[in-house]
């Protein structure tokens, strides 16, 4: 799931840079455009194959993030689209927030790290944890 953080951060990074310099970001937004039909397919496999102990939870988180990552481009010409795309955004970054202290405060404890498995390997009766 690191990978569309890397996207976005680096989209963000840039779009920094060019609010610094003082050019436009409409030809930027258009990059968040595949960025967001990513999050959206992300969203869709999270349901489908459980990919997460919360999947509803976050295939909403993604699928929010995505969905806006899509209006952004088309917001700068139908302004109404702007709102929703911030709410969505809002929406999704509140869901990481509480995901991830979640996460933070489960992943490390000694009776949890490394005993996840994504529902495709808990049915699958030959797989062997190594160590």
């Amino acid at each position: 799931m690191g990978e569309p953080a890397l996207y976005f951060g680096v989209l963000l990074s840039l779009a920094g840079l060019i609010i610094l310099i003082g050019h436009d970001l409409r030809p930027l937004a258009w990059l968040s455009l595949p960025g967001g039909i990513v999050l959206v397919v992300i969203a869709g496999a999270i349901l489908q194959h459980g990919l997460t102990r919360s999947p509803a939870m976050w295939a909403i988180a993604y699928g929010t993030i995505g969905i806006a990552g899509i209006l952004v481009p088309v917001s700068f010409r139908i302004p109404p689209l702007r709102l929703i795309a911030a709410v969505l955004l809002v929406v999704g970054a509140a869901i990481f927030a509480i995901g991830a202290v979640g996460a933070y405060l489960e992943h490390p404890g000694p009776d949890n790290f490394g005993q996840w498995r994504p529902l495709p390997l808990r049915s699958w009766v030959g797989f062997r944890s190594a160590g």
